[in-house]
């Protein structure tokens, strides 16, 4: 049976880059354990469509040392993650001229979401966000709503945190 469908996972698949707090602690003198609390807890619900990630940041930012609005804020974070694997995205493009739907699957919230299809979405079928299916990998339910969203494909494969040094010739050889 051929295969039909490749789920990719976003960050350190996709995308490759180191999270945006190393950046902001270097470039606005923060210590990385201030965001600690937010990570683990508000975040979270920001990732399952619970929370609104601009009214949850909002009062943190003073004490993160940001100036400027939330929105000014993100543009920095999402910037500063916005590191595409241009090869991957190369074969990607490939493997749809062979007919395989390439999708991402990835834990996000809304406004990053929306940044990274703005960027990279046109390689892609469709993206499922976290935020949009109300539960977060790996959870069981997570998997259960992208799949069945794509029912239409029989033999899926899901590329999960992994990096990979792929050369287009392989799609090509076949």
């Amino acid at each position: 049976m051929k295969l039909d469908c490749i789920i990719f996972d976003l960050d350190g698949v996709i995308i490759n880059s180191d999270f945006f707090t190393v950046s902001y602690c270097r470039d606005f003198n923060v210590a990385a354990s201030v965001f600690k609390t937010f990570f683990e807890t508000e975040f979270k619900d920001c990732l399952i469509g619970k929370s609104d990630l601009k009214e949850v940041l909002q009062k943190h930012l003073k004490s993160w040392n940001w100036n400027s609005t939330v929105d000014e804020f993100l543009l920095y974070w999402f910037n500063v993650e916005n590191k595409p694997n241009d090869e991957l995205l190369n074969f990607v493009d490939a493997l749809k001229q062979n007919g395989i739907r390439c999708v991402i699957g990835t834990n996000q919230e809304k406004y990053r979401t929306e940044f990274v299809c703005s960027k990279i979405g046109q390689h892609f079928a469709a993206v499922y966000a976290s935020y949009q299916l109300q539960h977060i990998k790996p959870q069981k339910e997570y998997f259960t709503k992208l799949l069945k969203l794509e029912k239409q494909s029989r033999k899926i494969v899901y590329l999960l945190m992994i990096r990979l040094k792929i050369s287009t010739q392989a799609t090509n050889s076949e």
